[in-house]
């Protein structure tokens, strides 16, 4: 896609596809220097995107820069003389600083692109209790000490977002005294957008809500940025190890409430990142009548689509449902018996809607991918007699996504009775189950119908058409107040692409002293399993009908965990606190 670069004479031309770099290391300068350090402004160079592993900068001549394809224009000047010795490129670029004090390089970046915050001596700060980055205010710079030498400050560049060009969009770095440091951000990585999403109100006082960001995989690590696109909020930085995880608290003018119900809103959050990582998000309350938790795990944009069905639960409460656009000019139509409306948003709208009546097969088409969670503020289900109150949100996910053949489990700790809706995709939808006792049945579905069946046994279903499967935990009422109403979706055979999950187990801010987690695994035949990279202790609590074993077990330690199988799996995590429950699908 052609870009806004700066010519020498600051006259905006249109004709040069690049990538974004990030932020531009010390090292990657390097090359820009002659053999004698004198700098020369104003001069051009572009940035090579075509050899990751080995990224130079090279000169150019400035009335030659439509010839450059596919590279970067930048102009650059220098604010002193520099000396360098040999220049080593490798994986990381490296370079021998003859210099005794690090100067400083001033590096006016393509001006298409503006930092949301602009760069000061302000630093981030890692937190005692989780370790997560935080900003101290809008203005903030990244300071690390490297490999022991000494401390090198480096902007970390917010990369997301066009603006008007100009030449005050300045980034500073220094140079290492040390030769062996190197920035704390590789800019030989293209932070992209990966999530667009928003949290549902919980309706209690003063809720926490969280996000749990992981790396996908164990053996890469990932940097990126939490963005509030649309509010006054700091961006949070993250940068973790391969196989690791960090909680982020997200500020409560992030979060709808009640009162924005059926409105456009301002709350959606944006994670960007250089390498693939896993996101989840926590809400949760503690006290008298405020016992609160809910967890789901975030879809990636890639993971969005433009056809959904609403599944959610009422008996009080608001039962209630976050669309957030991904991009802009979003036409998006919703039909229910609740809402009939069609409406526009553009990219990181939200559009929050919710009534005291149950959503469950409203049907959202828009014209381009939209992100979709559905859920309820406060909910007795199925008992509205007893104070079993709990939220549950979840992210939806699109018809393309949906599966045909699941095994449901009752949720622990006490293997209690629960209650599934089976939302259709297509009209004569055949669909069949089996509960744990060979009870057997079949029925015919219409595209949008619900099923509903109760059942206190693993339970079995198949049918001839994709569909939606939700499981509802019933409020523990006579089962000494541990857990509360819960919402699951369920993951089909097909959710099976992954032998390994990087997850987290959450705290509940427990109450009475009652806090145990749980995660349950759908295990094929002749599979191995390793949690931690340990063997682990694991019950077998049912098996489905093509010989798939379930084995749950319980997790002891909060924070991030990995599990890996011979095989691929899905698998659920619970938590169940003093009147609080929490579950989401790993997939």
């Amino acid at each position: 896609m052609a870009s806004n670069t700066y010519s020498p004479t600051g006259i905006v031309q249109r004709h040069i596809p690049w990538i974004f770099v990030g932020v531009v290391t010390v090292a990657q300068l390097l090359p820009l220097l002659s053999a004698e350090g004198h700098c020369e402004k104003p001069m051009c160079y572009a940035v090579d995107e075509i050899n990751p592993r080995n990224r130079h900068i090279y000169k150019i001549d400035c009335n030659r820069m439509d010839e450059i394809k596919p590279v970067k224009t930048i102009r650059y000047s220098c604010a002193s003389d520099i000396r360098i010795g040999d220049l080593i490129h490798g994986t990381e670029p490296q370079a021998v600083i003859k210099d005794e004090t690090p100067p400083t390089v001033e590096l006016p970046l393509d001006s298409s692109f503006k930092p949301l915050s602009t760069i000061s001596g302000n630093t981030l700060h890692k937190s005692s209790t989780t370790g997560s980055t935080r900003p101290t205010n809008d203005t903030k710079e990244v300071s690390k000490h490297l490999n022991g030498a000494h401390t090198t400050s480096i902007p970390f560049m917010n990369t997301i977002g066009l603006s008007t060009p100009t030449d005050s969009t300045i980034f500073k770095s220094t140079l290492p005294e040390d030769p062996t440091a190197s920035s704390i951000i590789s800019a030989s990585k293209e932070i992209t957008e990966k999530f667009i999403f928003t949290f549902l109100a919980v309706k209690c006082t003063n809720p926490t809500t969280e996000i749990l960001i992981g790396t996908k995989f164990s053996d890469v690590g990932a940097s990126g940025i939490i963005s509030f696109r649309l509010i006054h909020i700091p961006n949070i930085t993250f940068s973790l190890n391969p196989g690791s995880g960090e909680t982020f608290t997200v500020p409560s003018t992030a979060v709808p409430s009640e009162s924005e119900l059926n409105q456009k809103v301002n709350t959606s959050v944006v994670i960007a990142s250089d390498e693939e990582v896993v996101v989840y998000g926590h809400q949760r309350c503690r006290g008298p009548y405020n016992h609160r938790a809910t967890a789901f795990r975030v879809r990636g944009t890639e993971d969005l689509g433009t056809e959904y069905w609403v599944v959610t639960h009422q008996s009080v409460g608001k039962s209630q449902v976050g669309v957030v656009a991904t991009k802009d000019h979003t036409n998006i139509s919703f039909n229910g018996v609740y809402i009939n409306r069609t409406l526009n948003l553009n990219k990181y709208e939200t559009f929050y809607f919710g009534c005291s009546y149950d959503l469950t097969g409203t049907y959202i088409v828009a014209d381009k991918p939209i992100f979709v969670i559905a859920g309820n503020s406060a909910d007795k289900s199925p008992y509205p007699s007893t104070s079993d109150i709990d939220s549950f949100n979840k992210c939806l996910p699109p018809v393309k996504d949906w599966g045909r053949h699941f095994t449901l489990v009752p949720f622990p700790p006490e293997s209690q009775p629960f209650t599934a809706k089976i939302l259709s995709s297509h009209d004569n939808c055949t669909l069949e189950y089996v509960n744990g006792t060979g009870s057997h049945d079949s029925v015919s579905l219409s595209k949008g119908e619900v099923k509903v069946l109760n059942s206190s046994t693993v339970l079995s279903i198949r049918s001839s058409e994709g569909i939606l499967v939700a499981q509802f935990s019933k409020g523990r009422s006579g089962y000494a107040g541990h857990g509360n109403p819960s919402m699951l979706l369920t993951p089909h055979y097909g959710d099976a692409g992954r032998n390994e999950f990087i997850f987290p187990v959450l705290r509940l801010a427990a109450d009475n002293g009652y806090e145990t987690s749980y995660i349950t695994i759908w295990l094929p035949p002749a599979s191995k399993i390793l949690f931690d990279d340990k063997t682990a202790s694991w019950n077998v609590i049912g098996e489905s009908t093509d010989g798939y074993r379930i084995l749950q077990t319980t997790l002891l330690s909060y924070g991030f965990h990995i599990i890996r199988s011979s095989n691929n799996i899905t698998a659920v995590v619970c938590g169940a606190g003093y009147h609080k429950y929490y579950s989401y699908s790993l997939y």
